[in-house]
């Protein structure tokens, strides 16, 4: 059985291999306080995208969230990604080998492309922490299930006791992970 810490510490370096071998990109850890403002400031700049917003509401970022229950000897759960949609689009263009930046926001890809890229993207890195997490010892992995989060969600919102969370950055964009044991641990 794994402590919080080490699972923890597997699922950064999970992270860090599948981007790595997989999206060639590199994965950056997070504090709270970064993690704050580089959602704010990716909202800032989806403001400056679409200008045809003139509400005086503050500016939203359009979030995807990629969902993988698991099922293994060790543990259960659900392994979810939270991430804004300009990251989801870079990375399944960079897996695709398609051309294109984050930053110059000219990446576009079909919904039903981008949903199936983050969930293979969400399947690769839960399947790459429980191969490492439960020393090779066999799971189950749902199909992915990916879907836009309503507006209103907060990326900065606390997880509860049983709950674990990781922020990262890809980019200086925003990644949220959280796992959600069915079982305790």
């Amino acid at each position: 059985m794994s402590t919080s810490t080490e699972a923890d510490d597997t699922l950064y370096i999970a992270l860090l291999q599948v981007c790595d071998r997989s999206f060639f990109t590199l994965v950056e850890s997070c504090d709270g306080t970064r993690f704050a403002a580089l959602v704010k400031n990716a909202a800032s700049d989806a403001a400056f995208e679409d200008m045809s917003d003139a509400a005086d509401a503050p500016p939203q970022l359009d979030w995807l969230k990629a969902s993988v229950a698991f099922d293994a000897t060790f543990s259960s759960g659900e392994f979810e990604i939270y991430l804004p949609t300009k990251l989801a689009r870079w990375l399944v263009a960079s897996m695709l080998g398609t051309p294109g930046t984050a930053d110059s926001g000219d990446i576009q890809l079909p919904d039903e492309q981008l949903f199936d890229g983050i969930g293979e993207f969400g399947n690769i890195v839960c399947g790459s922490w429980l191969t490492e997490l439960g020393r090779n010892q066999a799971f189950n992995l749902a199909s992915p299930h990916v879907a836009r989060v309503p507006a209103g969600w907060n990326p900065l919102a606390e997880v509860t006791n049983r709950e674990r969370r990781q922020l990262v950055c890809i980019n200086d964009l925003p990644m949220r992970v959280v796992i959600r044991p069915s079982n305790t641990e």
